[in-house]
């Protein structure tokens, strides 16, 4: 499911976070970024969305917080992976985008969203961060989409005893190194001058070519 404007987040010193789900791991955070959004329900009737604002990747989610709200009133945005029938690339000429159409499972409810087309546009110098967005992205959705075709496969009195995924089932890709630095700190929202920041334990400085190895933590 995507919901739009219905985010629970946290203010801390001056930056909105989103507040984290049951055993929900944080891989990936970036700003700034522009978050554009095209939703599509049963109705066939469409709606856009365009915000600046910050990114976030998790195990079970996709999230973005916008700086400030939009004319329109749109500031948060958050997408639950599980329920991502299929998802595919956008080819698109602007390198520094990053562009996807996603078909989300059905509901009950008639004004359900069931298309969503996002672009999320980084700045030109900014291209590293861009690529290790969309490796993250692949490979959660990749063991995501593993995971709900074993769950398909088991008859559904046996549903419960599979557990969702969380931060130690998803590792890091293979071409990232880990490092440990300096002014890594061992809690909180790390922020620093150009902006980058990074939620929960080990928090580094937000070098986004490095990202910090994954974990599993409230915000």
């Amino acid at each position: 499911m995507a919901y739009i404007n219905t985010l629970p987040i946290r203010v801390r010193n001056s930056l909105k976070i989103p507040i984290a789900v049951e055993n929900e791991g944080f891989f990936y955070r970036h700003h700034p970024v522009t978050f554009s959004l095209v939703a599509s329900n049963t109705r066939n009737s469409k709606k856009s969305y365009r915000a600046s604002g910050r990114i976030f990747l998790t195990d079970k989610r996709l999230i973005f917080i916008a700086d400030k709200p939009s004319n329109d009133g749109f500031e948060t945005f958050s997408l639950i992976f599980t329920y991502v029938s299929t998802s595919m690339l956008a080819p698109i000429a602007i390198r520094n985008s990053f562009a996807v159409t996603l078909a989300l499972n059905s509901s009950n409810s008639n004004n359900a969203i069931e298309t969503l087309k996002l672009t999320i546009t980084f700045d030109s110098k900014d291209m590293k961060a861009k690529q290790t967005m969309a490796d993250y992205y692949s490979m959660i959705m990749e063991s995501t989409s593993a995971v709900n075709k074993k769950k398909s496969e088991i008859a559904p009195d046996t549903l419960e005893s599979i557990t969702a995924l969380n931060a130690n089932g998803i590792g890091e890709p293979p071409s990232y190194r880990r490092e440990t630095r300096a002014n890594e700190v061992s809690f909180g929202y790390n922020h620093d001058n150009n902006h980058h920041g990074s939620v929960g334990v080990a928090v580094g400085r937000g070098d986004d070519s490095h990202p910090p190895p994954p974990y599993s933590s409230t915000v």
